[in-house]
């Protein structure tokens, strides 16, 4: 689920909030990791993964953008050893 605000005096901000089952399989999971490594709680076994995130942009008049992403991922296993853990993700992009 996203929610983008309309753009304001050059800004603008995306909350976004995702749910993530257990249904990779095994056999999947390495080749999911290794293409796409930011995406990793997608392709986890018998993990629920949670994640938020909040994006900023800011865009100058002459065209330079500056941008800061931040936000929460949860993995919760369903299997009973192991543990949940909390992860931070975030991001600065320029250009």
């Amino acid at each position: 689920m996203q929610h983008m605000r309309k753009m304001k005096n050059h800004r603008s901000t995306t909350t976004s909030f995702g749910i993530f089952l257990m249904t990779a399989c095994d056999d999947i999971a390495f080749m999911g990791l290794f293409t796409h490594f930011t995406g990793y709680y997608k392709y986890i076994s018998d993990v629920l993964t949670l994640t938020g995130n909040f994006t900023y942009f800011k865009i100058q008049p002459q065209g330079f953008r500056l941008g800061l992403e931040i936000g929460p991922d949860l993995a919760i296993p369903t299997e009973d050893g192991r543990d949940t853990e909390l992860l931070c993700h975030y991001g600065l992009t320029a250009g």
